[in-house]
């Protein structure tokens, strides 16, 4: 009790000390449980809360609508060529930086391109491996992208090397556009270097970014000349706050929005009865233990499936979840298109686990209740990030899942940016994380073994470092495939093959709840989860 009242205490001061508490006019506050790393800069984030402020300042050519489909944001058309390999894009008129430079064609391109450049250290680099030229640019053989042309100041074609059926969503939605005049100063090869430069970030969002104070605060100011029109909120600002005291800060009104992920009936009913807004966005995502492939005592699936039937998924959902959300048997949601049928469960059983371990050369003394794995008690370090109170609760649960198959697991409990860094590098046994898909179903980035990079770099996207030639070729097969019957067809063998093979150990699927003072008005929020929190915030507002 002691430490949730300073914890209170602190978080209240901060507000209150900050000049937007209760009753500060037109000040929208948004509580968040976990700091920006400070790493704002498109090519570069990679932390879910560094994306909270990147999504906010920079812009991508098209945006997701109210009902899920893509429309007008920095371009105002779009076209694609019959065989799917030409992507042309034109931008609006007028639309300015929020230094006042106008935003051109030469901005788009760059931003695209960047992350092809030989020197560059990012996690992106495998987004523009579709399109023409790029192995010659990224080996430093050209200076310019091949397919990426400027056909005058707004109007941009993107060409591919073969028929490409997620070019909108890849070009259209996954690149925030960034300035040109301001990062071609700066090498490439340094750029994660130029930290007081990434922490001013300049986008042609509705709002500016105006402080960051690390461990505390973001504040953003209204971008007066904003292309859809001047904001009707002042500012915006991002408070660290605790999810021990959050919903209380809520209900007085010191805080206005939270992200609180999972919620439970009782506390829904407590949002509600203050005014609340609640609002559940479908996810295409999922939450899963990840094994470290590298390791030989996870290469065997048989493994894999044994520790799945070993971990009770269905009381999660049931009790932690209490029943919003779905027990995940593959990366694909039941809700979403490529959501295959004919799945294994692997429901709860530990005896189905004990013959699964033992058909995999495992051996387990019922007497001591201890797993032996070449003649050596088993025993793992689980590693999982503070602050998502469902994950906390899911480690010390599979904890003991485990124990009762004879598989001792030490918890460690870190900060979700040193975590997820040591997971990528491959520094860990097994991890609880979570991750998001494509919305068009493609599933390269994660598990498409040409995005694999090698132990102890963390830039890959496929950090799980898995390989399957099968998965592989039917992720080309999807990229090269425009009809959609027929990519789900592809994608529902993949879904298969994951479900089979359990790279990682599927959980569960949530949805993103995002809670709100229903004081504000003017907001929607499109049916898209992590590009709809901020769809046109220049018309939020608060009822009088």
């Amino acid at each position: 009790m002691k430490k949730k009242l300073m914890l209170f205490s602190i978080s209240f001061l901060l507000i209150s000390g900050l000049g937007f508490a209760a009753g500060s006019k037109n000040v929208y506050r948004i509580g968040v449980f976990h700091s920006p790393t400070g790493v704002f800069h498109p090519a570069y984030a990679t932390h879910s809360y560094d994306f909270y402020i990147t999504r906010f300042v920079f812009e991508t050519l098209l945006r997701y609508g109210p009902d899920g489909k893509l429309e007008p944001n920095l371009a105002k058309e779009w076209s694609a060529s019959k065989d799917g390999t030409v992507f042309t894009f034109v931008l609006r008129d007028g639309i300015k930086f929020h230094d006042g430079t106008p935003l051109t064609a030469e901005d788009v391109k760059y931003s695209i391109e960047y992350v092809g450049f030989p020197d560059y250290k990012g996690a992106r680099a495998s987004f523009i491996n579709a399109i023409k030229g790029v192995k010659e640019f990224k080996a430093g053989k050209t200076k310019d992208l091949k397919g990426i042309k400027v056909l005058d100041k707004n109007t941009i074609q993107i060409t591919t090397e073969k028929t490409y059926s997620s070019g909108f969503l890849r070009f259209g939605i996954n690149f925030e556009i960034f300035p040109k005049h301001i990062w071609e100063k700066v090498e490439v090869g340094k750029a994660q270097e130029a930290t007081d430069l990434m922490r001013q970030p300049i986008g042609t969002g509705p709002f500016k970014m105006t402080e960051y104070v690390p461990d505390q605060y973001v504040t953003f100011t209204r971008f007066d000349d904003y292309w859809e029109g001047a904001p009707k909120l002042d500012k915006i600002i991002l408070v660290k706050t605790n999810r021990d005291t959050a919903q209380a800060q809520l209900f007085r009104g010191e805080i206005d929005q939270i992200y609180p992920g999972s919620i439970r009936k009782t506390d829904a009913d407590q949002f509600k009865a203050h005014g609340m807004v609640i609002s559940g966005v479908p996810r295409n995502a999922y939450q899963y233990m990840t094994v470290n492939l590298t390791k030989k005592p996870f290469q065997d699936k048989r493994v894999r499936q044994a520790i799945a039937h070993a971990l009770n998924r269905k009381g999660v959902v049931d009790n932690f979840l209490e029943g919003h959300g779905e027990v995940s048997h593959n990366p694909y949601p039941s809700t979403f298109w490529a959501h295959p049928e004919g799945m294994n469960e692997y429901k709860y059983s530990r005896d189905k686990a004990l013959e699964l371990f033992k058909t995999a050369g495992w051996n387990y003394d019922a007497g001591k209740n201890v797993m032996y794995l070449d003649g050596k008690p088993v025993r793992f370090q689980l590693k999982y990030s503070k602050g998502n109170v469902v994950r906390e609760k899911c480690a010390v649960l599979f904890q003991q899942n485990l124990k009762d198959v004879g598989i001792k697991i030490d918890l460690k409990i870190m900060e979700f940016g040193v975590m997820y860094d040591e997971v990528k590098k491959s520094d860990y046994e097994i991890a609880l994380v979570g991750q998001g898909s494509e919305n068009d179903g493609d599933l390269s980035k994660f598990y498409y073994s040409d995005f694999i990079k090698p132990i102890g770099d963390n830039s890959g996207s496929n950090w799980i470092r898995y390989k399957n030639p099968e998965v592989d070729r039917l992720i080309d097969e999807g990229f090269r495939t425009l009809d959609q019957d027929k990519r789900q067809t592809l994608y529902r063998k993949i879904g298969l093959l994951l479900n089979e093979e359990l790279p990682v150990i599927y959980i569960y699927h949530w949805p993103d709840n995002i809670v709100f003072t229903g004081k504000l008005k003017g907001r929607t929020i499109p049916p898209v989860a992590a590009y709809s929190y901020y769809y046109k915030a220049n018309k939020w507002y608060f009822a009088d």
